[in-house]
């Protein structure tokens, strides 16, 4: 996969964490020269009808005119940065009701070779709904950056690895990132799993020298950890600057149900991760 055309999700109700992800997606832009989409949603305010003051209906107006307001400001500051920058870009901003934005981004998302996300962190439901439906609908990878986070080199890559097809995937889809990468590490957490890995691991690496990536390959005892935690911070021991793991769900039905490991990095992702299904 060539890194050509990114799409970036800037959400206005979250101002502090996008800006993270924007610096980091405008890095990727000059780094691939590639063009950047910026896609700046603005979510519609609905009232309960039930919900009044004084015998009126309260009025929401002020709240809508405050995000579309923000919304404003977030797409000239990403138009400024991204001409100081150089990059060829362009600024997308559309609406949705609440339940539905996570289906708007991923729509868009397919069209697009990589989706850079704020990561949610522990509280956003709607951030988390957001890289969920990106994640499993899109059919695209999702880099998730941080916050705080800055625009830092891709020097030390970690790739969990499970010999899973999630996890097959990730790996080729970060493929662009490799070459420039100082050292790659693919590690597999010492848990029993659906899958087999005896010996893939070495097998991997040899699979990526013949794409001329230099990696290596460790085994790490879980610990009793879950293997989200213990995948956090192994690459933190690790010092690794991205995470390429498979994002994985115990349903196959749309409300799916996120497996722990994926959960564990979407809510607490110490460093950028890019996840693929």
């Amino acid at each position: 996969m060539m890194l050509k055309d990114l799409l970036l999700y800037v959400s206005p109700e979250d101002v502090s964490a996008a800006h993270a992800a924007t610096r980091h997606a405008i890095k990727l832009a000059r780094t691939y020269e590639a063009h950047l989409t910026a896609m700046i949603l603005e979510v519609e305010i609905e009232a309960p009808v039930s919900l009044y003051r004084g015998g009126a209906l309260l009025d929401l107006d002020p709240l809508r005119d405050s995000r579309h307001a923000t919304a404003q400001q977030e797409a000239e500051n990403f138009s400024g940065e991204a001409e100081r920058a150089g990059i060829r870009f362009a600024v997308l901003q559309a609406r949705s009701y609440a339940g539905d934005a996570g289906e708007v981004v991923a729509a868009r998302a397919r069209l697009h070779d990589l989706t850079i996300l704020p990561a949610p962190g522990r509280e956003p439901q709607d951030g988390l709904t957001i890289v969920e439906d990106c994640l499993f609908s899109s059919g695209r990878p999702v880099l998730l950056v941080p916050e705080p986070g800055a625009a830092t080199p891709t020097d030390e890559v970690v790739i969990a690895w499970d010999g899973s097809a999630p996890a097959v995937r990730a790996m080729h889809d970060a493929l662009p990132f490799l070459p420039g990468a100082r050292r790659v590490t693919v590690i597999t957490i010492g848990e029993e799993k659906t899958a087999p890995v005896d010996g893939s691991g070495h097998d991997l690496c040899a699979h990526l020298g013949r794409h001329g990536i230099e990696a290596g390959f460790r085994y790490f005892d879980s610990r009793g950890r879950a293997t989200g935690e213990a995948i956090a911070e192994v690459a933190r021991e690790l010092g690794a600057d991205l995470i390429v793991m498979g994002g994985f769900a115990h349903s196959r039905l749309r409300d799916f149900v996120l497996g722990g490991a994926t959960r564990h990095i979407l809510n607490a992702t110490p460093m950028p991760v890019l996840l693929s299904h």
